[in-house]
């Protein structure tokens, strides 16, 4: 799968398969991973049709951690990942099945009408405890249903637990305005990356959808022991067919700028 996936969190998972090739349903499993202090159970649900008489195969998959009642408002942020909304409700277990059942219901409606084809959709999110009792969500999204080509998404969001506040990239440098050099330094690393000399314009090379001036720090971040990643998802910098654009900056760079 093309995309930013980040996974430090060691799991194990036991998934059950639908057998039944006329049966649409979602099954689920439930396993706790310890993680620090422990808050973190992990769901997994999975719904799968196979009707061989018409040679359709097609699958939907959700993977998400599941937080104790105390931090019910993490359950809250992972549902608008994975629906792709502000707006949540609840995050009760049937509301992940019900959406399940109508994608499967809306990929039959396809069949109807277009024909024989093989569907899929995978929508998955990873939590990580980083230091300061920062958390991390990185959520995932590829799938399939008619067209060109797969779509593909990937966020990655952070929270201080004690507070429930979403951190953005300012909330990790000295002052705000260090940014500015951090976009520098992102810039002449994606430069390089075109291999573009000096006076060549960004927007020189093919495909690309912005140019200098308007080049952008991504929201989607990441720091490893030895870099500051930003990730930038299909068509946000490029054209499709050159694929995500991700950018590593050497934290050695900005050791003065950090917190």
């Amino acid at each position: 799968m093309r995309g930013f996936i980040i996974v430090s969190v060691f799991f194990s998972i036991f998934i059950s398969c639908i057998s039944n090739p006329s049966t649409q349903a979602a099954t689920e499993s439930k396993k706790a991973i310890f993680m620090n202090d422990s808050i973190i159970d992990t769901l997994f649900l999975i719904s799968k049709a196979d009707t061989s008489k018409q040679k359709i195969n097609s699958s939907v998959r959700f993977f998400f951690p599941v937080f104790v009642k105390d931090y019910d408002w993490l359950n809250k942020e992972v549902q608008k990942l994975m629906f792709f909304t502000n707006k949540v409700d609840t995050i009760k277990q049937p509301v992940f099945q019900n959406y399940i059942r109508s994608i499967q219901n809306d990929f039959a409606s396809y069949v109807r009408d277009s024909g024989s084809a093989d569907w899929y959709l995978d929508n998955f999110c990873y939590a990580e405890i980083m230091h300061d009792s920062i958390i991390l969500l990185s959520q995932g999204y590829e799938g399939y249903s008619g067209g060109a080509h797969p779509a593909m998404y990937s966020t990655v969001k952070y929270f201080k637990l004690s507070t429930h506040k979403e951190l953005g990239l300012v909330d990790f440098f000295k002052k705000a305005s260090d940014t500015t050099e951090v976009r520098s330094l992102a810039l002449q690393e994606l430069r390089k990356m075109k291999e573009l000399k000096p006076g060549q314009k960004l927007d020189d090379d093919a495909g690309m959808f912005v140019n200098d001036e308007s080049f952008y720090l991504s929201k989607n971040f990441y720091f490893s022991d030895t870099t500051l990643s930003f990730y930038y998802n299909d068509y946000e910098l490029q054209a499709y067919a050159f694929g995500p654009i991700e950018i590593n900056l050497n934290k050695k760079s900005l050791t003065k700028l950090l917190k």
